[in-house]
């Protein structure tokens, strides 16, 4: 039985923090948003080979990875209930910069709630400056944002499971990385010695703390961020970002350096693993899903 009635919420980074607004939705168009809510929400489990994840396998079209025993974040988790809404997302949010994460969908069916989630990035939104929308046969400017929903959800949140499709998928709304699996000695020598990674000091590198550096090279190893593509892209990106990552020469191709400094080299691990993100109000970054201020 699909849910009776969605509600529709955005996470967003805003005024340097995350953030979650209610979406404020004419009747109609929420009438249509919860059948096709519905919908999404059916397809996405419907016949699914489910895999525990642990961060060493990716899904393919016929299954999804699935975490079993999730806390969610406190600003999500407490959405599903109706005492104490959030505020609701204003044009001025958008209008000066806030950067959506996440379209958030609550339910409630006779199984329990669910939380369905659907990724969202710069490109979802049509900014007035320079739009412009056809008005019968003839363009007329943009008075307001447009905010363009996909038509699938990326994530889906029930009974303490979160079911879903790659790591990278859910990064940019969730932190999921105490569930990865750590790397092994065998993927630390891989990551060490591999053509696209240069370690100016080994010894103080691998003097990071292990647990930590070890869930971190796995993560980068799954992502398939690293191949001779990739490798003066992600450099030019860090170097935008003021991240400490160097590029070199190693065995005759391109490879990304990892500075001697035990704090430069930690914060270029966490750029490799997608743990940074960029405020577009402040211009200042922000480890994934915190408040701590990244200093160049």
């Amino acid at each position: 039985m699909p849910p009776i009635v969605w509600q529709f919420f955005v996470a967003l980074e805003y005024a340097d923090e995350t953030i979650v607004r209610s979406l404020p939705i004419e009747r109609q168009t929420q009438t249509d948003m919860t059948r096709d809510f519905s919908g999404y929400s059916n397809a996405f489990l419907a016949e699914k080979e489910l895999i525990s994840y642990n961060g060493d396998y990716k899904a393919d079209d016929d299954s999804l990875l699935v975490i079993e025993g999730l806390k969610l974040p406190d600003i999500y988790a407490s959405l599903c209930k109706p005492d104490l809404p959030p505020e609701i997302l204003t044009k001025e949010m958008i209008e000066r910069g806030g950067r959506l994460l996440a379209l958030i969908a609550c339910g409630q069916n006779r199984a329990g709630q669910l939380i369905a989630f659907q990724r969202m990035s710069e490109s979802v939104v049509i900014r007035a400056e320079g739009g412009l929308l056809f008005s019968e046969d003839t363009l007329t400017p943009l008075e307001s944002p447009v905010l363009v929903f996909q038509k699938n959800i990326t994530a889906l949140y029930q009974d303490g499971k979160l079911f879903f499709e790659s790591l990278r998928s859910v990064s940019r709304f969730l932190d999921i990385s105490e569930y990865l699996l750590e790397a092994s000695d065998i993927e630390m020598k891989k990551f060490q010695k591999g053509p696209y990674i240069f370690i100016d000091d080994e010894d103080g590198f691998f003097g990071l703390p292990d647990s930590w550096l070890r869930k971190k090279v796995h993560s980068i190893l799954q992502s398939g961020v690293l191949s001779k593509d990739s490798v003066k892209a992600v450099f030019n990106s860090a170097k935008r970002r003021g991240i400490p990552l160097g590029i070199t020469t190693k065995n005759g191709r391109p490879a990304l350096q990892i500075p001697a400094d035990r704090k430069k080299a930690k914060r270029a691990i966490q750029f490799l693993a997608e743990d940074i993100l960029d405020s577009p109000i402040s211009e200042r970054m922000f480890l994934t899903n915190s408040k701590i201020v990244i200093t160049k």
